[in-house]
């Protein structure tokens, strides 16, 4: 969890303003079926984000029920939390939401709280 302390929000800027799309992000965390990211867009004012991608598929490609139920029960809990969700690549789901910089560290714990509890 204080991998998000040691997140540099003005490398993410830094990084965003030079990108073509005027955007960049950093993974913070990466477990089996999920990774946390953070990353800036440039607008008139930076907008930070936090990203979440659920994988919906096991480690060894085997239907494990179980675990599709607890990757299913936190992208409900994302969506309540003002998570937008959509498909991504490889049976994966994108959960996205916009924070100011000062909510960064606070929604991601958060974020690790619930994905700890879940045992995602």
């Amino acid at each position: 969890m204080d991998k998000i302390l040691e997140l540099d929000t003005g490398k993410l800027i830094e990084k965003a303003q030079c990108h073509e799309l005027k955007e960049y992000f950093e993974t913070i965390d990466r477990k089996n079926g999920y990774k946390i990211g953070a990353g800036a867009r440039m607008d008139k004012r930076p907008i930070f984000f936090l990203e979440i991608v659920v994988s919906l598929r096991g480690e060894d490609n085997e239907l494990d029920f179980v675990s599709l139920e607890k990757r299913l029960s936190a992208l409900k809990e994302f969506e309540i939390f003002g998570y937008t969700l959509k498909w991504g690549e490889d049976n994966s789901i994108i959960c996205e939401k916009n924070l100011t910089e000062s909510e960064l560290k606070e929604e991601y714990e958060k974020l690790f709280s619930l994905l700890k509890d879940l045992a995602v």
